[in-house]
């Protein structure tokens, strides 16, 4: 059994945060504000720059405490994040190598792939899709910020691991 290194620990805790954060009662009012999935963008992240702390099993419980948590489908968020998440560890270091407007793209491309997974599961599932508008301000709110994300990993954690 391996040890768990304290970036590990760290990514199970940020990743606790993202995933608690959006359930936290912050106001009594309903905001029109979309709230971003920061837990996609920090699996993301930190599977390109650093993939022996983020196991599969740290990603797989973080993803499913987020399904009970948001009330989605048990697993199938779970699932697909952990395909797309071991697609983006086979082709990390062609990601590292690019700036942050083609990681960007790849994260976009990720967070399609995963959407299109849903969708496709809500169809053949015959299941009622998330309304339009609601799913379209969620995906621009995530894909705002990965960037934001991203950069900030890189420039406080990941800042020595940069260099590959």
């Amino acid at each position: 059994m391996g040890l768990i290194s304290f970036r590990g620990i760290l990514f199970l805790f940020l990743g606790f945060i993202a995933v608690i954060g959006p359930t936290a009662p912050i106001s009594n009012s309903p905001s029109g504000i979309e709230a971003p999935d920061i837990l996609l963008c920090l699996i993301f992240s930190w599977v390109v720059y650093d993939p022996r702390s983020a196991s599969v099993w740290s990603i797989l419980a973080l993803c499913l405490l987020a399904d009970i948590l948001w009330l989605r489908p048990l697993g199938l968020w779970s699932m697909l994040t952990l395909i797309a998440s071991e697609l983006v560890r086979h082709y990390r270091l062609d990601i590292i190598k690019q700036g942050t407007l083609t990681q960007s793209f790849y994260f976009f491309l990720f967070f399609c792939l995963i959407n299109a997974g849903v969708q496709l599961i809500y169809i053949i599932g015959v299941l009622k899709p998330l309304d339009f508008t609601a799913w379209l301000k969620y995906f621009l709110v995530t894909c705002i910020a990965f960037p934001i994300l991203n950069l900030a990993l890189v420039r406080t954690i990941f800042r020595q691991e940069k260099t590959i």
